[in-house]
């Protein structure tokens, strides 16, 4: 195979690949919606049981995280409000991110569990958007970056060699 053919495969290649990325971000986008719905329907269940106490929510999950018999339920309502908070943050930076911003974003929120769980279901798509075109191009540069690299560390371990016998120079 040629470097020019090389080249060309590695730069369709990353261009195929990064893509995909404004669909699995859409799909990613709509599991995390799918869950926050679910988290904050729980955290209703319990802010409604607290007010049916006549208590507070503090005061509410206070008697279960106090009380040994139910402190592990205690601690899984405290859970589930830190992940309704942590869940509606990513949420917010993910859905209001522009297409210049969505990859350090992204980033800055991954949830692996989530992103396995979008990736085993996740569909391909046709990338016909602005966004599609500059991850393709983004994609495209990272292949010919990789193909460069390679390309130059071969080289300079075929100048370490020696002419004939392989042996390194000295």
């Amino acid at each position: 195979m040629t470097l020019r053919s090389l080249r060309g495969l590695a730069a369709l290649g990353g261009a195929l690949l990064t893509a995909q990325f404004p669909e699995f971000y859409q799909q990613y986008l709509q599991h995390l919606s799918g869950r926050l719905a679910e988290v904050r329907r729980r955290t209703e269940e319990i802010a409604a049981d607290a007010s049916a106490q006549g208590l507070d929510l503090e005061s509410y999950i206070a008697t279960f995280t106090d009380s040994p018999a139910h402190a592990l339920e205690g601690a899984r309502m405290v859970e589930t409000l830190a992940l309704s908070e942590e869940l509606f943050v990513s949420y917010e930076a993910l859905s209001t991110s522009d297409a210049w911003s969505r990859l350090p974003v992204f980033l800055g929120h991954f949830d692996s569990r989530l992103a396995g769980d979008t990736l085993r279901i996740f569909e391909p798509a046709l990338p016909l958007s602005t966004a599609g075109l500059l991850y393709a191009l983004l994609g495209a540069g990272a292949g010919l970056l990789c193909v460069a690299g390679c390309t130059r560390a071969i080289s300079s371990l075929r100048r370490e060699k020696g002419p004939r016998t392989g042996e390194e120079v000295t």
